[in-house]
């Protein structure tokens, strides 16, 4: 069985490369993009088994991004991630995710056991 690839889109550097590492460790691959706007591009031609989206980044951002995904795939499964911005709590900017078609949502400083627990969850294990 091929591995299940997952699409990891985050501004933030590190955690993509942390959540790819996790990834790969749990036996799954993945493609990082450090935006909405760069994972957009060739996405409905591309065969992602998932996505993990943070919500706010700059440019077009997660909620945006979700529903243009959402448009192109719209089985697909989205989990959007967040820690949070300004006054907003990250359950709220979670709980905004899911309104507009996020499937599951993931607070950060993210822990594997809630990643792997998510990705059972949505794809069944690698």
């Amino acid at each position: 069985m091929a591995k299940r690839n997952i699409l990891i889109i985050d501004d933030e550097e590190l955690v993509g490369d942390f959540l790819a590492a996790l990834l790969k460790h749990q036996g799954y691959q993945s493609t990082i993009s450090q935006s909405a706007e760069d994972a957009l591009v060739g996405f409905a031609d591309i065969g992602y088994d998932l996505v993990l989206t943070d919500i706010f980044m700059d440019g077009m951002g997660g909620i945006e991004g979700i529903k243009k995904m959402r448009a192109l795939k719209p089985d697909l499964p989205i989990i959007a991630m967040s820690a949070g911005y300004g006054d907003m709590g990250p359950e709220t900017a979670l709980q905004a995710a899911e309104k507009i078609g996020a499937d599951g949502a993931l607070a950060k400083p993210i822990s594997p056991e809630d990643l792997i627990s998510v990705l059972e969850e949505h794809l069944g294990g690698a």
